[in-house]
């Protein structure tokens, strides 16, 4: 005998992975039910698309589990008895699931680590069809607990990469994240800590207090502060010296000095004094130090006030040549190129001797400096002819100058 007519079942869904359902037993014509089957789809026009269960017993009820959280389900139903099996029951109204957020993410992962910037990424987590609205990441620095982290909102970029760069960080520091997803369904939990991943290297702060202590012929003396090193040693400091100051777009480094370190030292703000030899006289001149470590020399710091170096005596002038001789005279050219290290050169003095020792030379002085080559003159002496002496004046007259000191 045929069945009743069934009734559309009714439902109620409080979990997001299954479904309630309840249907009215229909007359069983005289044989008894025996079972039923239940029928449920996304898409009730899609015949391929839906699946069966059979259920083998009386009751009226049955829970529907392994479904989509967010998503609407159509059910039908058809009786069973001995015989055989009722007609379908129209397809029900839509039963949705319980609606949820996003499944949690898997922990991040380092794409890129720089001295001050780290980049994370991550997978998109299952979002049962619905889109997603952003990511939060948790972020806390040599905090594995997480008690203290920050979290920080993503944008639409990191939406579409997964994926985020952090800036301005710590140099030589661990840090630890976590990264959530949000949609309009709701908000995931947080995923697992990933972690530490740690900055890298970095070059020390510049030094600061750059002060002139001392000036004295060709050396001056420095003091300074220690700078910030980024929890490296520093390994030394180097001083540079320059004919302009750092107002100059490409200021001229005229000499550098390695100042040692030790032991060395990372403390912040340590007084440091050193000693510069080397320094050229009579220059006006500014100084700038760097501290360096492992991971390289840091920006000079800014640079001291102009200093006029201690001049020195001139330096060596080139040999005289013989410009013009006659049978008692020799007419001399000296350039005028010897260092004057920052004094004025006010005469040239000149010597001769026709013993190549030079052990008793005739000195003759008062020669004015002036611009341009030096032309001076001096007589035959001793008998000697001139070209015996000129071969002696040119192997081994030398020119000194004297320093007008100030």
């Amino acid at each position: 005998n045929d069945y009743g007519e069934l009734i559309e079942p009714l439902s109620s869904s409080e979990c997001p992975h299954s479904i309630k359902l309840e249907w009215d037993e229909p007359c069983s014509q005289g044989a008894p039910i025996i079972g039923y089957r239940i029928q449920y789809s996304l898409d009730p026009s899609d015949e391929g698309a839906s699946e069966t269960i059979t259920s083998l017993h009386r009751r009226t009820n049955l829970v529907v589990s392994d479904l989509k959280p967010s998503h609407l389900y159509f059910f039908r139903v058809q009786a069973l008895n001995e015989v055989g099996c009722s007609e379908w029951t129209t397809w029900s109204d839509g039963i949705a699931t319980k609606v949820v957020g996003p499944e949690v993410p898997d922990a991040p992962t380092l794409v890129q680590a720089k001295p001050r910037d780290l980049t994370i990424t991550w997978s998109e987590p299952h979002t049962c069809g619905f889109r997603l609205i952003g990511y939060d990441v948790k972020v806390s620095r040599e905090d594995p607990s997480m008690k203290e982290a920050l979290i920080l909102p993503g944008d639409e970029l990191v939406v579409r990469t997964h994926q985020l760069q952090l800036s301005d960080l710590e140099p030589l520091h661990d840090y630890y994240f976590q990264v959530r997803a949000v949609a309009n369904t709701g908000t995931s939990g947080w995923s697992e800590v990933s972690g530490p991943f740690k900055t890298c290297m970095s070059a020390p702060e510049p030094c600061t207090e750059l002060q002139v202590t001392a000036n004295q012929l060709r050396q001056v003396g420095l003091s300074f502060q220690t700078p910030d090193t980024h929890r490296l040693p520093i390994q030394n400091f180097m001083v540079r010296w320059l004919e302009k100051g750092e107002d100059y777009l490409l200021p001229e480094e005229l000499g550098r000095y390695e100042v040692p370190m030790e032991p060395e030292m990372m403390d912040i703000g340590t007084s440091v004094s050193c000693t510069v030899p080397g320094i050229p006289p009579g220059l006006r001149l500014f100084f700038q130090v760097a501290a360096v470590t492992e991971a390289g020399i840091g920006p000079f710091s800014n640079s001291t006030e102009e200093v006029k170096c201690y001049p020195d005596k001139p330096g060596e002038p080139q040999a005289p040549s013989c410009k013009e001789r006659t049978k008692t005279t020799f007419i001399l050219e000296v350039e005028d190129k010897a260092e004057n290290h920052g004094s004025i050169v006010f005469r040239y003095e000149l010597r001769y001797d026709f013993d190549p020792q030079m052990l008793n030379p005739v000195r003759r002085e008062n020669y004015p400096h002036e611009p341009g080559p030096a032309l001076n003159s001096f007589s035959r002496m001793h008998g000697q002819s001139p070209n015996k002496a000129l071969r002696a004046v040119q192997r081994l007259i030398c020119i000194s100058t004297n320093l007008d000191r100030v």
